[in-house]
């Protein structure tokens, strides 16, 4: 465990307008024991989309892989005490995190709007299309992500843990436990919303987290 922020978007943090430097964190109130995916994975959830938290055009969200990569290499540069194992998870601490949010969003929208503030009825419903299309980009980038780190992009010596074998099996397992969430969270917002003929399933019997609530859905 690490002393981590967990809310680590880029609006909490104070820029100096003279030397554009970093010079402060604020919004403290979460600060707790934790894990360092979680700080990464929501600083790139937020820093690496390419549009709004509430983008109405979903063709317009994705994750910038070159944003990805200059975080990558400042964070680990600023934190070199990260493990051979922290630092193998990290594209998937972004995944992670973009996904729970996704669904803290979809679950408040459906729970009537009582944590998130919003400025619209559906905002909420918008949020939640948004982070999982984010998710989808991120799930097509994924390669990429992996290639930051075992290419040597982040010009920081990781040891020889990290490995493609070693991405694939992880990714595996954690792709299993997403499988599970989507198809609970499908199962849920169909009865919410009453949807008929969503499917839940792909031809291979796998639950596909981005058909399920964005084609079947959220849309």
């Amino acid at each position: 465990l690490k002393v981590t922020h967990n809310d680590t978007k880029l609006n909490n943090v104070m820029i100096d307008d003279a030397s554009g430097e970093g010079i402060s964190v604020i919004d403290l109130d979460t600060v707790m024991p934790g894990l360092s995916l979680y700080d990464f994975g929501d600083s790139i959830r937020f820093g690496a989309s390419t549009a709004a938290e509430d983008e109405k055009d979903l063709s317009k969200m994705t994750m910038d892989l070159e944003m990805f990569a200059a975080y990558t290499r400042g964070y680990m540069e600023a934190c070199p005490t990260l493990t051979d194992k922290e630092v193998e998870m990290m594209p998937m601490g972004a995944l992670l995190m973009t996904l729970e949010c996704g669904l803290r969003f979809l679950t408040d929208y459906i729970d009537g709007d009582h944590y998130f503030r919003i400025a619209y009825p559906e905002q909420n419903l918008d949020r939640a299309r948004v982070q999982i299309r984010l998710l989808r980009g991120m799930e097509k980038q994924f390669r990429q992500m992996l290639a930051v780190l075992e290419r040597g992009h982040a010009e920081v010596h990781v040891g020889d843990g990290v490995g493609g074998e070693l991405f694939a099996q992880d990714y595996a397992v954690v792709v299993q436990a997403v499988q599970g969430v989507a198809q609970g969270a499908a199962l849920v917002a169909e009865e919410v919303f009453h949807e008929e003929g969503v499917a839940v399933a792909g031809a291979d019997g796998q639950v596909e987290l981005a058909a399920v609530l964005v084609d079947g859905v959220l849309m």
